[in-house]
């Protein structure tokens, strides 16, 4: 019962996590080219990848820990201290980007190019 219930709760929190760090930026932060060469919209949704009119296609994956992770995936490491960082992969830049950082009681406000 807990293996079945658990992957579902997983996944249900790296999606919150990454809907509150793209929703936690002011829009005034955001560049403005978007940076998505030979990608459209259309293009870009089809294939499962978030669409910015501002920044383009969230194509880009991420290096972590010696893992190639997609766009979106979301990552916890316990560092040497014994403190949790949660981070997860901004498909805009292709870098890793904290949500969860130790001492905090939320996410962190991502940098701006997590915007869409």
């Amino acid at each position: 019962m807990t293996m079945t219930i658990r992957t579902p709760l997983r996944t249900l929190t790296a999606a919150s996590l990454l809907a509150l760090a793209l929703t936690s930026v002011p829009a005034g932060m955001v560049h403005a080219a978007p940076n998505s060469p030979g990608w459209t919209k259309n293009s870009c949704t089809a294939a499962g990848y978030a669409w910015s009119d501002k920044l383009g296609c969230a194509f880009r994956s991420c290096g972590h820990n010696g893992e190639i992770l997609e766009p979106g995936e979301v990552r916890s490491v316990r560092g040497k201290d014994g403190k949790v960082t949660t981070s997860f992969c901004d498909g805009f830049t292709g870098r890793m980007v904290d949500v969860l950082r130790p001492g905090t009681s939320g996410p962190t406000t991502p940098p701006p190019t997590a915007q869409r």
